[in-house]
């Protein structure tokens, strides 16, 4: 006999269209102003775009944007630093970084970011 699915007590509810579509205005144009620093703006964005956890966004170095055969992704590992963390070995996995996040000026903040390592 199967068992019975119950519903988590903290279940997320997904984002609607409209929803998702506000919270991408406002990451780009900033209309209320609430983004005070681009690294907030970026990991939102690519959390949106990705789908990775907050806590891999987070601890990414530069180094972890890379580039092979034209392709830039970010490479989600727990190598190069001590207090970087994956949930699982097959947490580890290299991530396309979409054409609108490069659109956008992304791959220009990470040059920016060259002095520091995250």
């Amino acid at each position: 006999m199967e068992e019975e699915e119950r519903p988590s007590e903290t279940e997320r509810k997904p984002f609607n269209p409209a929803q998702t579509q506000l919270m991408y205005h406002e990451l780009t144009q900033n209309t209320s102003g609430l983004i005070r620093k681009e690294s907030h703006k970026w990991g939102a964005l690519l959390g949106m775009f990705t789908g990775a956890r907050l806590n891999e966004i987070c601890q990414l170095l530069v180094s972890d944007i890379q580039q092979d055969q034209g392709i830039y992704f970010l490479n989600i590992d727990d190598e190069g630093d001590e207090r970087k963390r994956v949930k699982s070995r097959a947490s580890k996995r290299k991530v396309p970084i979409h054409s609108e996040l490069i659109r956008l000026g992304f791959l220009d903040f990470v040059e920016s970011r060259a002095q520091h390592d995250r």
